[in-house]
Parts: structure tokens; C-alpha cells; sequence
């Protein structure tokens, strides 16, 4: 949390289990996936603050309706032999790219590797 999670910022909506039940929330019948989820807890946190979770947890932000901006840091971890969450390569400005070090730049970046 680079700034504050609060109720007004908006937090970070978390249902705990819901990995469990290998589904996506719009896969549940009956499940309004924008609506509050009975079992949610709200993680609400000062800047510097840290969740860490499964991110196959049901998760998800809530809005922000305060004045100003919100500031988070998202990192993902996985397995080098998993895909990653985003293909990071297709998402990076070439201007960026051609600031990497070649080292940097043969690391796999393809989802399929």
C-alpha cells in the first residue's frame, strides 16, 4: 500500500476459502460478482502496509471515492514453469525495453515457457 487503504479510498475486498472452490466468481450461480460476497473481508491498511494472499483467492478493489488518487504496488509471484499472470513482454514500451540490460532481456517473458 503505497497509500493509505481506507474505507473511502477504497480497500481490497478478499473472500478467504474461496480459492477452494476452483471456480471464478461469475461461475457460481447465484453470485453477483460486484455485489458484496457474504463471506468478504475488507483489508483496509496505512501506506507501507502489506497483504499478502493466494491470488487464487476471490479478490477484488473496491471504489475509490475519496478526492485523491491511490497508490498500489501489485507483485506476483509464480513458478518459472507456470504462466504469468500477464504476458509482461507485450505490456512493455519499447522505449522501456531498450533501457533493460541484455541479461534482462533473455529472461523468458512468454507465457507459454
Amino acid at each position: 500500500m503505497l497509500d493509505a487503504y481506507t474505507a473511502t479510498s477504497g480497500g481490497l475486498r478478499v473472500v478467504p476459502g474461496s480459492h477452494k472452490e476452483r471456480l471464478l466468481p461469475a461461475q457460481t450461480a447465484g453470485l453477483d460478482p460486484l455485489a458484496p460476497h457474504p463471506e468478504q473481508v475488507v483489508v483496509l491498511g496505512p501506506p507501507g502496509g502489506v497483504c499478502v494472499f493466494d491470488a487464487s483467492v476471490w479478490h477484488g478493489g473496491l471504489p475509490n471515492c475519496g478526492d485523491s488518487d491511490k497508490a498500489s504496488l501489485h507483485v506476483f509471484f509464480v513458478r518459472r514453469d507456470r504462466p504469468q499472470q500477464q504476458w509482461q513482454q507485450r505490456l512493455l514500451p519499447a522505449a522501456v525495453a531498450e533501457r533493460l540490460s541484455e541479461e534482462v532481456r533473455l529472461l523468458p517473458m512468454d507465457p507459454l515457457l
